[in-house]
C-alpha cells in the first residue's frame, strides 16, 4: 500500500527558572526539522510485551541460502553493461533448489496457441514438478555461447505439466510470450536446467558488506536467480573478483526491508538491526515504567531485520512504527 508520511521533530529547551516557558530570550535551543510528503509503502505499527531477559524478533526479511561459512567460494563477473553475475564456484550454494535432469540428448519443441510450449526430451528423466522453473540457455539471459536452442525458446519457463520425458511450460507472468517449433539434437547438459521457484526471487535485494572489495560494498537488486548464481544490476562499475570465501554476514539476501522504524519502550532495552549482535543501540526511558516518559529510537535506512532484547527486570512495553 502506497502512502505519504510526514515526520516532525522538535527540540525546545528553556532556562526560565520562574516556571514560565514562553520567554524567547531564555531558550537554550529551539530546533525543528520537518519532512513532508515522504513516499512510503506498507506503513504499520504494533506493540509487544517482552519479558525480562527475552529476545524478540520484531521482523525478519532475510532470505536464507545454503552458503556455508568458510567453505563456499564466490565470484563476481561482469556479463553485460550494468548486469553482473554473483556465482558460487565451489561448496554449497542453494540460491534455489536444483532439479536432476539426466539423459539429455534431443528435444522437440512445439507451440500451442502462442501460449504453451511443449518440450519433449526424448529419453531424458527429471524430478522437476509443476511450479518449477526450466531455464534454456541463451543470450537474452546472459548465458555463455554457443547455444543449442533458438533464441525465441531461450530464457525462463514456468513448468505447468510433467509427464515422463515431456514438459509443458509457459512464460513467467508479465513476460511476453516467445517460442518457436524446432528440433534440437546433441544438447550439452549446460543448455537446460530446472530448479525450484522458491528461494531468492527477482526483485529481492542483497547487501555485500565484507569479503569482496570495498568498492562492491553496497545494496543490489536481483535480476534473476538460479541454483548457483545470481544476476544483479549495478549502475556503478564494480570489480570482478573470484576465490572469495563466504562468511556469515558477508552477503545477505532479503525482501520487504523497512526504510523507517520508530521504537518506544518503558524499560531498558537493546535494539539490534540487520546483522548486528552488539549492545550498542540502547533505549532507556526518562522514567522506568512511566508510559508518558518512555525512551525512543528513530532509525532510517535499509533495515531488513530488527531484534529487541529486554535488559530490565520488568516486562518491557514496546511500541514500534515501520514503513517500507
Amino acid at each position: 500500500m502506497n502512502s505519504i508520511m510526514n515526520i516532525i521533530n522538535q527540540l525546545l529547551a528553556y532556562s526560565d527558572n520562574t516556571g514560565t516557558t514562553d520567554n524567547p530570550q531564555k531558550r537554550d535551543f529551539d530546533w525543528s526539522r520537518k519532512f513532508h510528503s515522504i513516499s512510503v509503502q506498507n506503513p504499520a505499527h504494533d506493540r509487544v510485551q517482552i519479558p525480562s531477559g527475552v529476545s524478540e524478533v520484531l521482523f525478519d526479511g532475510i532470505t536464507p541460502t545454503d552458503l556455508a561459512d568458510g567453505i563456499s567460494e564466490m565470484q563476481i563477473e561482469a556479463v553485460r553493461d550494468s548486469v553482473y553475475r554473483l556465482s558460487v564456484t565451489s561448496g554449497p550454494s542453494g540460491f534455489r533448489t536444483a532439479r536432476v535432469l539426466t539423459g539429455l540428448t534431443d528435444c522437440d519443441v512445439t507451440i500451442n496457441n502462442n501460449s504453451v510450449a511443449t518440450f519433449k526430451f526424448t529419453g531424458a528423466t527429471t524430478d522437476a514438478v509443476v511450479g518449477d522453473i526450466m531455464h534454456i540457455a541463451g543470450s537474452c539471459s546472459f548465458d555463455a555461447a554457443p547455444y543449442s536452442f533458438s533464441s525465441l525458446n531461450s530464457g525462463n519457463w514456468n513448468i505447468i505439466a510433467v509427464s515422463g520425458d515431456t514438459i509443458q511450460a509457459v512464460r513467467p507472468v508479465g513476460q511476453p510470450f516467445s517460442g518457436v517449433t524446432e528440433s534440437v539434437t546433441t544438447i550439452p547438459a549446460d543448455q537446460v536446467s530446472m530448479y525450484s521457484s522458491a528461494g531468492i526471487q527477482t526483485g529481492d535485494k542483497f547487501e555485500i558488506s565484507d569479503g569482496f572489495s570495498l568498492a562492491s560494498h553496497r545494496v543490489y537488486e536481483v535480476v534473476d536467480a538460479r541454483p548457483e548464481e545470481i544476476l544483479f544490476s549495478s549502475v556503478v562499475a564494480i570489480p570482478e573478483e573470484s576465490g572469495v570465501t563466504f562468511n556469515t554476514g558477508d552477503v545477505v539476501f532479503y525482501s520487504n526491508a523497512k526504510k523507517i522504524i520508530y521504537i518506544e519502550s518503558d524499560q531498558n532495552i537493546i535494539v539490534q538491526f540487520n546483522n548486528d549482535i552488539s549492545d550498542l543501540n540502547k533505549i532507556s526511558p526518562f522514567e522506568v515504567g512511566n508510559p508518558d516518559l518512555v525512551g525512543f529510537l528513530h532509525q532510517t535506512g535499509v533495515i531488513y531485520k530488527t531484534v529487541i532484547i529486554n535488559k530490565s527486570v520488568n516486562v518491557a512495553n514496546v511500541r514500534f512504527f515501520t514503513a517500507e
